[in-house]
């Protein structure tokens, strides 16, 4: 049913990639690898993006609204790693057809410039 194009991105030595056996229309766990020597804090945001017109567009939610977030950070450790369930539901209704990506941002400890990580995917 669903085709993972792009699994992961590496920046850096951190990287993000979706579980095996979790992608859904309604959903996807990610897994974010800290394979570097520095601790890096990411939230609890999430956004998707759909392959439209030869370009990324970010997709509209439900309300139409844009998505909000609780200021919560979260540390992935040096050399450690973590799990994330996104849930597209709730905010998105179920994906369509199409390509698309999910991208977090993460900073590390040490630098203010954000990382953005993104994973790409399929739903067919």
């Amino acid at each position: 049913y669903y085709f993972m194009a792009e699994i992961s991105r590496t920046v850096e030595d951190v990287s993000m990639e979706i579980k095996t056996d979790t992608l859904a229309k309604d959903g996807l766990t990610i897994v974010m690898k800290n394979d570097s020597d520095s601790e890096y804090t990411y939230g609890p945001d999430f956004y998707v993006e759909k392959f439209l017109n030869d370009k990324w567009e970010e997709i509209p939610t439900l309300t139409g609204d844009p998505l909000t977030w609780n200021a919560i950070s979260f540390t992935l450790k040096e050399h450690e790693s973590a799990e994330v369930n996104i849930d597209f539901k709730s905010s998105y209704g179920e994906l369509s057809k199409g390509k698309y990506r999910v991208y977090k941002n993460f900073n590390k400890k040490t630098d203010s410039n954000p990382l953005n990580l993104f994973v790409e995917f399929m739903i067919k």
